[in-house]
């Protein structure tokens, strides 16, 4: 979640700033500062991401250091091909559903547990992080295509094209 807030970009920011748009409490966004630095994901001189790293780290690492484990049925929010951020790619699935659970979701479908538990609050206050969220379930649980696009889509936010 820090990687992707810290790839909205944006000059000035501070790690209470990072920690309220996370929701996450003050030393853990420390500490998520701090593993990206130590990763090479994250410039602290520069104080800006390393976004050739952080796209290919993304690309080729979610799908297994965070498998998709879905759940049953459940009233959520869409995300991976259900999310808005894929309409002008993909047809609305009539059928089944992907959903984070959250008791407030407009949704029904298919439980996906979310990489952390945080994100579909943090995503229902801040549409932009609520698509590079879903984007990111995109490269988590998707077939080929969906993978692609999610990259596409993904390289194009860390970039700061859009």
């Amino acid at each position: 979640m820090v990687l992707l807030a810290l790839s909205k970009g944006g000059e000035g920011w501070s790690l209470r700033m990072l920690s309220e748009a996370t929701q996450l409490p003050h030393a853990a966004a420390q500490r998520s500062v701090n593993r990206l630095a130590e990763s090479g994901l994250y410039e602290r001189e520069r104080k800006c991401l390393n976004k050739v790293q952080a796209s290919e780290f993304l690309l080729h690492s979610v799908k297994f250091l965070w498998p998709a484990r879905l759940g049953g049925e459940a009233r959520g929010i869409p995300t991976a091909w259900d999310a808005p951020v894929f309409e002008k790619d993909f047809e609305r699935n009539v059928g089944v559903r992907m959903v984070w659970p959250h008791p407030y979701g407009e949704a029904r479908g298919i439980a996906l547990v979310p990489i952390h538990r945080l994100m579909p609050e943090v995503a229902r206050q801040d549409p932009d992080m609520y698509e590079r969220f879903a984007l990111l379930d995109g490269l988590r649980i998707g077939d080929a295509r969906l993978r692609s696009v999610s990259a596409r889509q993904l390289a194009e936010k860390l970039d700061g094209s859009k």
